[in-house]
């Protein structure tokens, strides 16, 4: 089984809301007498576009985001960064480091 897709139907009249409801494999989202927002499968899609109370069908694209390719990097960078900050030797260095700026100061 193929999987709804989003429809838009213009009908003929408010009442033809009801009468779509029935329509096996179509969901109404959403209508505001002129026009129903739904999901549909491909067999309900095919009866609606000859129902004589649809006007008009439109299957509706979802537009989706190009991924940006900086965010994974930088999230794999970040992690890399926890990870290399959680080694003891690492740790040890850190703490040697930040005392001998912390000491090196109020010596002078």
């Amino acid at each position: 089984m193929a999987c709804p897709q989003c429809v838009r139907v213009r009908v003929v009249s408010p009442e033809a809301v009801h009468h779509l409801r029935q329509v096996p494999g179509f969901q109404v989202l959403g209508a505001d007498g002129e026009v129903i927002e739904g999901m549909a499968e491909p067999e309900a899609l095919a009866q609606l576009r000859e129902h004589r109370l649809v006007q008009d069908v439109r299957v509706r694209v979802a537009r989706v985001a190009a991924p940006e390719p900086l965010e994974p990097w930088l999230a794999s960078l970040v992690n890399g960064l926890m990870e290399l900050a959680r080694q003891p030797a690492v740790q040890v260095g850190l703490a040697l480091l930040v005392a001998r700026f912390t000491l090196g100061r109020t010596g002078r």
